[in-house]
């Protein structure tokens, strides 16, 4: 089944909380990619 819009937030969000969490340093940090956003936010 494909994934709708709603999973595929639902999903880099889990990733980015999960990236977010175990960061060290700001330099670990990143808050969004280009073809996220375009996804995600049309």
């Amino acid at each position: 089944m494909p994934m709708t819009q709603a999973d595929i937030h639902s999903h880099y969000e889990t990733e980015w909380k999960r990236k977010s969490d175990k960061a060290e340093g700001v330099g670990d940090l990143s808050y969004s990619l280009g073809f996220h956003d375009a996804v995600t936010y049309p």
